[in-house]
């Protein structure tokens, strides 16, 4: 049982919102609890954040690495599979983004910025954490599914890209609840709708983008837990179940959603299908944007 592990796509990654924070409070969930906490991977990388050395017996990795084409692009694309050979027993959480805006932008709703960016193609920037990332994928997929032309503009993290957002040099940006609502409360940026399925539980008067204008629009940041390709069903049912208590305990709730976080939990099919979906729509977007896996 060396094997399992903590997997995700991330939304952002900045120190706050990484597989940190959702590690440490797993850890302090039903899930680290008694015997299912011997079946983390003690040999695991170090995990992103501040504190990740103290976490280290959960393994955490991104599924991939992507690189636009063009001047710049460097260093080699590589993929790493990290869910290959794996069980998909547990969805723990997701993480929305939200879709803010700089207020000089002549749009208050996703339809009219839809309409603004289709008459100035290439005028309008959003920016995101890099190449890559969950908020550079996301903006991909409003350029795609809207038929639209956002310039993307990476930064070296969602910090540095909101501080632009906030200077004017930025028009749009897809970002976590956390680092946003507070100007959007401000008035400095204005919220025009949240990312994921459902509305996200730190905006719930904010619509989603698919009920803005896209549907069918949905992306979010996601974090879960696989076990090895030999692992008995007994184990997946037992772990899925301490998952789906964890994802109902209050301490954890009141920890994460803060940060944006919803809970899910569900049955190792559902997550299975759900990692199916995810991987096939990020590979039709990567070749829509021209983004090189």
């Amino acid at each position: 049982m060396r094997q399992f592990g903590m997997f995700g796509r991330q939304a952002n990654e900045g120190p706050d919102h990484g597989h940190t924070n959702v590690a440490m409070h797993l850890r302090r969930s039903r899930l680290g609890d008694g015997e299912s906490d011997r079946g983390f991977n003690r040999g695991g990388r170090g995990l992103s954040g501040p504190s990740g050395a103290d976490h280290r017996r959960l393994w955490s990795r991104r599924i991939g690495r992507y690189r636009r084409k063009g001047p710049g692009a460097k260093t080699r694309s590589t993929v790493r599979p990290a869910i290959r050979g794996r069980k998909p027993h547990s969805l723990f959480t997701t993480l929305p983004n939200i879709l803010v805006v700089y207020p000089a932008v002549e749009a208050r709703s996703v339809d009219e910025l839809i309409k603004l960016a289709r008459s100035r193609p290439g005028e309008l920037s959003f920016g995101s954490a890099g190449v890559g990332s969950g908020s550079h994928f996301t903006g991909e997929l409003f350029n795609v599914m809207a038929g639209v032309k956002l310039l993307h503009i990476p930064y070296a993290g969602t910090a540095q890209a909101a501080t632009d957002l906030l200077g004017g040099r930025l028009q749009v940006m897809f970002s976590p609840a956390s680092t946003v609502l507070q100007f959007v409360a401000e008035g400095k940026l204005v919220a025009l709708a949240s990312t994921g399925w459902r509305r996200a539980s730190a905006a719930p008067n904010l619509p989603t983008i698919a009920e803005a204008g896209l549907p069918g629009f949905d992306t979010s940041g996601w974090f879960g837990l696989l076990a090895p390709a030999g692992a008995p069903r007994e184990i997946i049912e037992r772990l899925a179940a301490a998952t789906n208590e964890a994802v109902k305990s209050p301490d954890v709730i009141t920890a994460l959603a803060p940060q944006g976080f919803d809970m899910e939990g569900g049955t190792p099919e559902e997550f299975a299908a759900f990692i199916a979906d995810d991987l096939a729509k990020w590979s039709r977007v990567a070749a829509a944007a021209g983004i090189k896996r």
